[in-house]
């Protein structure tokens, strides 16, 4: 069972990332039970580093990894490495492989990715650090603001959705400076989100 080691506060004192490091562990210990209650051996490993993957996999002849690795120090894509190095070390990871990841963990490429499969997408637009909003074609408002690159609906609150272009501007400015990267524009579109696990078995995929 493979996972991030949660940040301390020295590390991070950010509170974005707190609620997702404690998620981390909340599924470690949904897998640890299962596994014991199956009879199935384990052992778990964490890591802050994709340099420390591979050493932490060489600690057993475990043919099968549980891939809870949500995020790492270092560069902002390594994270989407793991599968990779688990598959370079003969281990079946769970989840989702390095090229899948690369494209869901990528707001503006999944959009486009769904868009040419046919699937309705809202109107949106890319804003980068550094702009001002000069010749940006915004979507109709009103608007949600949100980061390109986290997880599911990390950096977006009751502040990300704005009723004009002045607002959405000063949330994306929150994205750049709290995050680092460019900030996602669209139409906001009201109702519940779900999010849905899908699985491939036997060649196809089931909900």
């Amino acid at each position: 069972v493979l996972h991030n080691t949660p940040r301390s506060a020295e590390e991070d004192p950010r509170a974005l990332w707190q609620e997702s490091d404690a998620g981390v562990l909340v599924e470690v210990c949904a897998v640890q039970e299962a596994l014991r209650d199956l009879g199935i051996p384990f052992r778990t490993a964490g890591v802050r580093r994709l340099s420390e993957v591979a050493g932490a996999l060489s600690g057993g002849l475990e043919t099968v990894v549980f891939n809870l690795v949500e995020e790492l120090a270092g560069a902002e894509h390594d994270v989407n490495l793991v599968p990779a190095v688990c598959r370079a070390l003969d281990r079946s990871p769970t989840g989702n492989d390095a090229s899948c990841l690369m494209l869901c963990l990528d707001k503006w490429h999944t959009r486009a990715a769904l868009e040419a499969a046919g699937v309705p997408v809202p109107a949106g637009v890319v804003v980068p650090p550094g702009s001002d909003g000069t010749g940006v074609r915004w979507p109709p408002a009103p608007l949600l603001v949100k980061p390109v690159r986290t997880d599911a609906s990390e950096g977006i609150d009751a502040a990300s959705v704005v009723s004009d272009e002045g607002a959405a501007m000063e949330a994306a400015r929150r994205v750049h400076g709290d995050l680092g990267q460019p900030a996602l524009v669209e139409r906001f579109v009201a109702g519940s989100e779900i999010n849905v696990t899908l699985v491939e078995w036997d060649g196809s995929v089931r909900p």
